[in-house]
């Protein structure tokens, strides 16, 4: 596999690793390889051998002693920032200062800025979808709003990932002790717990802040529900009182069709029975339209 070797010194060196090269390098099983060369692997910040395993979402690599092997560094993301903030970081870090413990925290501050501007992306674009649908409610915004949600599901697994891994190590002293890769007192470790609390912490805001967008989004869906839902129920009694206007004035032109009927019945002449006829119509047709209104008023289906 292709891999880049970055030095203590910050020289870049391509090399083509094989699984087993890499273990027997520092001192570890190729199993414990895992985290970085398969895909489908949860965050992992852990101790083998002589190296720290680190699976950061893009970052896979092992950080050794004097030198750290960054694997599929192929994405542009990783080539154009994370590789000149790496030689940048090799570059201030003063002789006191641990190699390995430079090269972690790098690799969090990395991970979370891209995880913090990705949700950024996305809750920007969630407000817009907002004043969109409060102007017209479409499909295509409920579509749009359907795909952004899946992507911050995801994005959140991945947060979530990460802060328990971190939690986890905070949790054991000795996991603490153990990413010194170096000699150093066995209860002094304030160094790597100040680095994984502050991480900790961030990615746990940003979590919470996820979890909130994820409320305002559940929100919006329901109030339009319950909106789409009001706008049926008008339909609804527009289309009932239709029927029923339809259905009483069908009963008035029985009647009426019976006086057109080409038939003598000696009133056909008569201005009064005309009159007397229409007034008797119109009055059916209100009582009865009236009459329907309030049965379904009085059984709540109006």
């Amino acid at each position: 596999m292709h891999t880049i070797e970055i030095t203590k010194t910050g020289e870049i060196i391509e090399r083509d690793l094989l699984r087993r090269d890499v273990a027997e390098e520092y001192g570890m099983f190729v199993r414990d390889l895992r985290p970085v060369f398969s895909a489908k692997q949860l965050s992992t910040i852990s101790r083998r051998g002589s190296g720290i395993i680190v699976n950061l979402w893009e970052i896979k690599m092992v950080i050794g002693k004097k030198s750290l092997l960054l694997f599929q560094p192929t994405g542009k993301h990783v080539r154009d920032h994370f590789i000149p903030l790496l030689q940048e970081k090799i570059k201030t870090l003063p002789p006191s200062s641990r190699f390995s413990l430079g090269i972690l925290e790098t690799c969090l501050n990395y991970s979370f800025q891209l995880l913090n501007t990705d949700f950024e992306k996305n809750r920007k674009k969630v407000q817009q979808i907002f004043l969109k649908l409060k102007k017209n409610i479409s499909d295509e915004q409920f579509e749009q709003l359907l795909n952004t949600k899946k992507h911050i599901s995801k994005l959140e697994i991945t947060i979530k990932e990460i802060e328990e891994m971190l939690e986890d190590i905070m949790k054991s002293d000795e996991d603490m002790q153990e990413l010194y890769l170096v000699q150093k007192g066995k209860n002094d470790i304030e160094e790597i717990e100040s680095i994984l609390e502050h991480y900790w912490e961030q990615f746990e805001d940003l979590s919470h802040r996820i979890d909130e967008l994820n409320e305002n989004i559940d929100d919006t869906q329901e109030f339009i529900t319950l909106k789409m839902a009001n706008r049926r129920n008008v339909i609804i009694r527009f289309d009932l009182f239709a029927t029923l206007f339809t259905a009483v004035l069908s009963a008035a032109a029985v009647i009426t069709g019976v006086f057109g009927m080409n038939l003598r019945n000696g009133m056909e002449e008569s201005i009064t029975a005309f009159f007397v006829v229409s007034l008797l119509l119109i009055l059916l047709f209100v009582s009865a339209l009236a009459g329907t209104y309030w049965y379904l008023r009085k059984k709540k289906v109006w």
